[in-house]
């Protein structure tokens, strides 16, 4: 799969863009495929007073929770291999997920607004605010990229929320893409839309 731009009529700054932008998409497919490979799929609950009906409404939760799972590790290979950021990976010091050392930003990185349970989603704002005390000239967000409905994605949301005295920014919806995609932000979006149909994410 190719995502690329007619390089006719561009600047070598601008073709130079474009074979970085070539490479990235190369590399985002590789390990994302490579990564769906590994994904282990989980046994559907079972309950001895489930009819069949239940049964159907679980195997449909199921698809739909490991969907959102394989969609979130392939938001963090994409977002972490953009030009300038890092895919943290498990093990990081930091237990974060993304970085751009030089904007200074680092980011906790959740596919929707429920990945997180309280007590999950606090223990994650306090990583962020022992980073924000360790590098007070970073900024710390905590991203979430789909809200509860398209309406509220598009539109985005931001606040700033105190944890343990520090200062960390809750970026919801669309605009943690655009933050970090920027000009690329629509490209991308449909790149990994067609990954997922390629490679039958469902």
């Amino acid at each position: 799969m190719t995502f690329c731009l007619s390089s006719s009529g561009f600047s070598p700054k601008e073709r130079k863009n474009e074979i970085q932008m070539e490479n990235y998409f190369q590399t985002i497919e590789k390990e994302i495929s490579e990564m769906l490979k590994k994904v282990k799929s989980e046994n559907m609950r079972y309950d001895l007073l489930d009819t069949e009906e239940d049964m159907f409404d679980n195997l449909i939760t199921l698809r739909v929770k490991q969907r959102d799972m394989k969609r979130g590790y392939a938001w963090q290979i994409a977002l972490g291999n953009f030009p300038g950021w890092k895919d943290l990976k498990v093990g990081d010091d930091s237990g974060l997920d993304i970085m751009n050392e030089e904007k200074q930003i680092i980011i906790e990185l959740k596919n929707r607004n429920n990945t997180d349970n309280s007590s999950s989603k606090h223990r994650n704002l306090e990583k962020l605010a022992k980073y924000k005390k360790e590098h007070s000239e970073w900024r710390c967000i905590y991203g979430n990229i789909n809200r509860d409905t398209q309406e509220k994605t598009n539109g985005g949301f931001v606040k700033d929320k105190e944890i343990n005295g520090k200062t960390i920014e809750i970026i919801e919806g669309k605009i943690i893409l655009e933050l970090i995609l920027g000009e690329y932000c629509e490209q991308v979006i449909e790149f990994m839309k067609t990954l997922f149909k390629k490679y039958n994410m469902k």
